[in-house]
Order: C-alpha cells, then structure tokens, then sequence
C-alpha cells in the first residue's frame, strides 16, 4: 500500500509540476530537508539509516521551493530504497552547497 500511495503522490506531483509556473522565493534547505524525511518516514528502514545534512552558503539562495522539493525528494527516497542493506552502519550525508542565487 505504501508503494502504491508513493507511486500516486509522483505521479500528482508530476502532473503538478507541468501546469504550474515557477514561483521563485528564498529557499531554506534546512527546513525543506527536515519535512522530505518526515515525509519519507513511512520507509521501514528509515529507522535503520543515520541521516547527516551538511548545507553550506554564502547568503541566500532563491529558485522554486516545489521543484527543488522535488528533487530532493526524489534523490532521498531512492536512497532508501537502494542502500546497500549489507553495510552495517548505514548513513547518508546530503551536502548542500551553493553561493548567492538571487
């Protein structure tokens, strides 16, 4: 069932993602990053994985907050599904780093 609600949710965000203009505002990857993992907290093996955000910038950084979302998301998601299970002390390390893009 939650295969089938996160394959819908792509599936609307996408159909989304078409009709809607770019609304470009500040962007707060803190934030934005926190609310993707505990929208992916549905993933048993969530639990399972250390998760460390590194986010280094100038000042700000401004494009559209949904796409960007979307992304993340995207990459995040997929890394829970693929990690290698083997691997005793499983992490990711998201990395941010960008320079003014206002």
């Amino acid at each position: 069932v939650n295969k089938l609600d996160l394959h819908i949710q792509q599936i609307i965000h996408l159909s989304k993602n078409i009709k809607t203009q770019s609304l470009v505002q500040v962007i707060d990857f803190r934030l934005m990053l926190d609310d993707i993992f505990e929208e992916l907290s549905f993933f048993e093996q969530v639990v399972n994985i250390q998760k460390n955000v590194y986010i280094s910038g100038s000042v700000e950084f401004c494009s559209d907050a949904y796409r960007i979302k979307t992304i993340l998301n995207n990459l995040i998601s997929n890394l829970f599904k693929y990690y290698r299970r083997s691997e005793p002390n499983p992490n990711i390390d998201t990395i941010i780093f960008y320079t003014n893009h206002c």
